[in-house]
């Protein structure tokens, strides 16, 4: 919710002025062990609830973002929703119901193309419910490589059995199609279908987990709610190497390999300069409480990450001024 009170001067479009000694190396979460690139992630991402400031400033609480619903609801093994007890009850199987639509869109400032297909094509492009199943079956697919794959089959929040059945088949592509990124013979053989899955119901498009462990309705939004699910579609990354997506092959840089859902999207990724720019057309625009009050949030119009290769540099600057933040 902060804004820029004083515009740095020569400050790129008042945009706020982050001053580090390394650029991230690429912007795929998925595929990060250092909180360099996760942090970056945050601001094209989205996750299914996420926490705020309170209206007091004084803590912090959750809210639901891509989420519909105001906690993940219960269903039981033949896809009943369990409506006594919802938030007190242990169970392994939650349900998600999730935006999509035209007023939830992919950006990206991309100008160029790949494989004949323009990639401004994708800017501005409505989410769907399958987009929100594409990030998990890319992680889950061992071939891909995503650092975060193995820990989605494992401890109090991995998903059901099937899971590490499917990551552990994977290991080799053995679809006969170089460029896929999951084994759709594979995913069914391990009945996959009942351990993540979208669908419709009469409240609308939903996503649905089978976790490994039972857990309450506050643990299964606790234990979903990452950026690593925001929804990714399909055919981007079937137009990229599974392993380069927010990456920089040759001619290309996280400007073309990555689209954002979130408060801003990439427009420059330099050698010594990465730019956010504020998503006009982002959902989310105002905290709204209980109490009928709002808060605008993302004032920013845009993020810059500068190299500065020697800390004290860093501090002299901003110290003077030339910088928001290092």
């Amino acid at each position: 919710s902060g804004a820029i009170q004083k515009p740095i001067s020569g400050n790129d479009g008042n945009m706020y002025q982050i001053a580090t000694t390394s650029l991230p190396s690429h912007a795929n979460a998925m595929n990060a062990s250092g909180s360099d690139v996760s942090t970056i992630a945050e601001y094209i991402t989205n996750s299914y609830y996420q926490t705020r400031l309170n209206q007091t400033n004084d803590g912090y609480e959750w809210y639901s973002n891509t989420a519909l619903d105001a906690r993940p609801i219960p269903v039981d093994d033949n896809g009943s929703i369990i409506t006594e007890n919802a938030d007190t009850i242990t169970n392994t199987r939650w349900r998600i119901h999730v935006k999509t639509g035209s007023d939830f869109v992919y950006r990206t400032a991309s100008t160029k193309s790949v494989k004949g297909v323009n990639l401004s094509s994708f800017d501005g492009r409505a989410v769907t419910k399958e987009d929100y199943l594409t990030p998990i079956k890319y992680m889950l697919t061992c071939f891909n490589g995503q650092y975060r794959g193995a820990e989605l089959t494992k401890g109090v929040s991995g998903f059901a059995k099937g899971a590490a059945k499917y990551y552990s088949s994977t290991a080799k592509n053995a679809t006969g199609d170089s460029s896929a990124i999951w084994d759709d013979n594979a995913w069914n053989k391990c009945n996959m279908d009942d351990v993540v899955k979208v669908g419709t119901d009469s409240t609308g498009d939903y996503i649905e987990f089978n976790l490994l462990q039972p857990c309450t309705q506050f643990y299964a939004m606790y234990y979903l709610s990452s950026g690593l699910f925001s929804p990714l579609p399909a055919d981007f990354l079937k137009l990229w190497d599974a392993k380069m997506l927010g990456k920089l092959p040759d001619g290309y840089s996280p400007v073309d390999t990555m689209l954002s859902t979130g408060p801003y999207y990439i427009t420059e990724w330099g050698a010594k300069r990465i730019t956010f720019k504020k998503n006009e057309r982002y959902f989310y625009k105002q905290d709204k409480f209980a109490d009928g009050n709002t808060r605008d949030v993302y004032n920013l119009p845009g993020i810059q990450y500068n190299e500065v290769e020697d800390s004290s540099v860093s501090k002299s600057l901003f110290l003077d001024g030339s910088i928001d933040s290092y």
